[in-house]
């Protein structure tokens, strides 16, 4: 599940010390869970041996997550909707997911001592070193695999607020960027505007007893 051209591009969450800590990402799923039900409990997530899908954002938009050796892969897609959506809300919502998974995971690194001194980086895939290999779908030389996820053929960069992204191994002439990385970075407007777009239909938060019902069926199929 690749995002469109309209969407943020598949933002990283790059483990420093080379691996992604043992537990964390079913610890992330968790807390996805619980924050995607009770702001958008109208569908069940899907989750994987090392992937969750959630549908969020009043069914417009696929938030997925994805964990590797030493990264976990968030991906945001817009789905066609009959009637147009604002790109400002849904640069809006990118930037609530990463708002979300950054406070998740400095909860996490207080409130669990083998997580204190968590290392982490968000970062995009290199588009110095991927823009062929991506665009004509072919393969890496070293281990025959599109989109290699392998140390020596997936590379990443850290993502430096009011910084362009250079690439150390790859030389080139001209400063590029990535398409839809400027949506995780948003600053949103005003709380109001947050509050309004976060919770969508409050029809299903005057109703206790229904979202109770729906976090219930999610804790039974992630028991």
């Amino acid at each position: 599940m690749e995002p469109s051209p309209t969407d943020p591009c598949p933002l990283y969450l790059h483990f420093v010390h080379g691996f992604v800590p043992h537990g964390l990402f079913q610890l992330l799923v968790s807390r996805s869970i619980r924050w995607c039900c009770e702001t958008w409990p109208m569908e069940h997530p899907t989750l994987y041996q090392n992937g969750a899908w959630f549908v969020i954002g009043n069914q417009i938009h696929d938030f997925v997550l994805v964990c590797k050796t030493r990264f976990i892969k968030i991906v945001l897609r817009k789905r066609t909707q009959s009637h147009q959506v604002s790109r400002e809300k849904s640069a809006e919502l990118a930037a609530l997911v990463r708002e979300f998974v950054e406070g998740t995971l400095q909860d996490l690194s207080q409130e669990l001592p083998y997580l204190s001194g968590l290392q982490y980086e968000f970062c995009v895939a290199c588009p110095y070193c991927h823009q062929e290999t991506e665009e004509v779908g072919q393969a890496c030389s070293n281990h025959n695999k599109i989109s290699c996820t392998h140390e020596q053929c997936f590379h990443l960069l850290e993502i430096k607020q009011d910084q362009r992204l250079i690439c150390m191994r790859k030389p080139c002439d001209k400063v590029l960027t990535v398409r839809g990385l400027g949506k995780w970075l948003l600053k949103r407007t005003s709380q109001v505007n947050r509050n309004s777009y976060l919770h969508g239909d409050n029809r299903w938060f005057k109703n206790p007893l229904r979202q109770q019902k729906a976090v219930a069926k999610i804790r039974e199929r992630v028991a």
